[in-house]
């Protein structure tokens, strides 16, 4: 499976990347949350982290990463360490 990523950022081009092949619903399965550094992000990301306990059937570990600032996009040794560390990344918008 593949998707399409379309940086809003920069020109029209569209850029394809595959999924990693990573297992899922292992007792290694680690969640990154991404604060994007606006006001009540954590909130909403500890209302995730809460439903996703409430929902999954295995074990999981949870990674919390905070962008640091809101208007900026994620700095490379942050997405980085969310690649090498976590399974899969859910990013929290606040306000």
């Amino acid at each position: 499976m593949s998707i399409i990523l379309v940086d809003p950022t920069a020109s029209s081009q569209t850029t394809t990347f595959e999924i990693a092949a990573r297992p899922i619903g292992s007792e290694h399965t680690v969640v990154a949350l991404l604060d994007n550094g606006k006001p009540n992000a954590g909130r909403i990301l500890q209302g995730v982290q809460e439903s996703l306990e409430n929902v999954l059937t295995w074990s999981f570990g949870v990674e919390r990463f905070v962008k640091p600032h809101a208007s900026r996009i994620v700095p490379t040794h942050l997405v980085d360490q969310i690649v090498r560390r976590c399974h899969f990344a859910i990013v929290g918008v606040g306000d």
